[in-house]
């Protein structure tokens, strides 16, 4: 029975995708507390425009930047990225779900990214 539902969840997340417009994409940075640094991070949204190239880092992304959000109360995904990530590293998983209908929300951990690993030994 779970291998009958897994399979009709990834069919269908297929289909979805397969008739899916492009992802709208925006920077956020949520400001911490006066000691602690800002979150960086990005925000994907259902998009009606045609897709362009946005270069984001070391990273080239399908999607339109600053997109008018397609679509009214849709459902938010939160992407928390592992040990030594950033906000980018799941922008595959975050395209598809927001071609799907999904507003995605990621942030870059500080002091636990790619970049900067300083507080990554802490809780």
């Amino acid at each position: 029975m779970i291998k009958l539902l897994s399979t009709l969840a990834a069919a269908t997340l297929c289909l979805t995708a397969s008739v899916a417009e492009p992802a709208g994409f925006g920077f956020v940075d949520v400001p911490a507390d006066p000691e602690g640094p800002t979150m960086r991070g990005a925000v994907w949204s259902p998009c009606a425009m045609p897709p362009q190239d946005m270069v984001v880092g070391r990273t080239t992304l399908p999607g339109v930047k600053d997109c008018p959000i397609a679509g009214d109360r849709l459902p938010l995904v939160v992407i928390s990225h592992g040990r030594g990530g950033d906000f980018i590293g799941h922008h595959d998983t975050a395209e598809t779900l927001a071609d799907a209908g999904f507003i995605v929300a990621a942030i870059s951990h500080p002091g636990d990214t790619v970049s900067d690993m300083s507080r990554s030994g802490d809780l």
